[in-house]
């Protein structure tokens, strides 16, 4: 599965209320929730925060994948964050986090899950993609920027 099949117009939200880790990560469960991504919110939260208290999800280059394997999804979803001035998301590298990918993770997915992150990592790893969508208006921009950067990994 692509990242782009995985994410959708509806679950890219650009420069998100929140300002704080906790927060942006239950806006996007929110999000998640109101687009159908997920079916029980309550799940999929403790899920997420339960894994990012073992470790922050937070790594390098402005990159943040808080994650959780739930009972009830039945295909990867993805939601994105992207707070254009950055966030303190307790980062590997420890600076600011600009790109948080919310992923819900269906039992016995691992595989899917694992080429996903791949993908995640080899399109976001690109400074001029990154740069790209920090500077994209809206969803539509970041998600056909993302569909390029896929095209262009193909060619």
């Amino acid at each position: 599965m692509r990242l782009s099949e995985a994410l959708s117009i509806s679950r890219i939200q650009i420069n998100p209320l929140s300002a704080d880790k906790n927060d942006l990560i239950d806006e996007l469960i929110d999000l998640s929730f109101e687009t159908g991504g997920i079916q029980n919110r309550d799940e999929f939260r403790r899920s997420v925060f339960e894994r990012e208290a073992l470790q922050s999800t937070g790594l390098a280059n402005g990159l943040a994948i808080p994650h959780a394997k739930i009972s009830h999804a039945k295909k990867l979803m993805v939601c994105l964050g992207v707070c254009q001035s950055g966030i303190d998301f307790d980062a590997l590298d420890h600076r600011p986090t600009y790109f948080i990918f919310l992923i819900a993770i269906p039992e016995h997915r691992n595989s899917r899950y694992l080429r996903l992150l791949s993908q995640i990592t080899r399109i976001f790893g690109q400074s001029h993609i990154r740069e790209r969508v920090l500077a994209a208006e809206s969803p539509d921009d970041i998600l056909q920027i993302i569909r390029d950067a896929e095209h262009s990994a193909e060619g």
